[in-house]
């Protein structure tokens, strides 16, 4: 018995890359990207980050989703996103 949900699907990472590539693709050329942009698999990456950053979740949890080795690569996300209330100043 698998425990993977039949809706996912397992794939290498050269797959996964590479569908994530193809969804890029579609979407540049359905125009949602500002005209160019350039936009990446890294790209979604970084966004998602600051996304769940913004939203509350702790930089050592996202350190550790991420696979970052160091604290000190996840702190890159601090410094690129919106602080209008200066709150994110506080992080060490």
């Amino acid at each position: 018995m698998s425990i993977i949900p039949s809706f996912l699907t397992r794939a290498s990472r050269t797959t996964g890359s590479r569908w994530i590539d193809e969804a890029v693709a579609k979407a540049a050329s359905a125009g949602v990207f500002d005209g160019g942009r350039k936009v990446s698999s890294h790209t979604l990456r970084h966004s998602y980050a600051r996304h769940l950053l913004a939203h509350g979740i702790p930089l050592n949890v996202l350190s550790q989703w991420l696979g970052h080795s160091s604290i000190e690569t996840t702190l890159i996300y601090v410094r690129l996103l919106p602080d209008p209330a200066g709150t994110l100043a506080s992080i060490p």
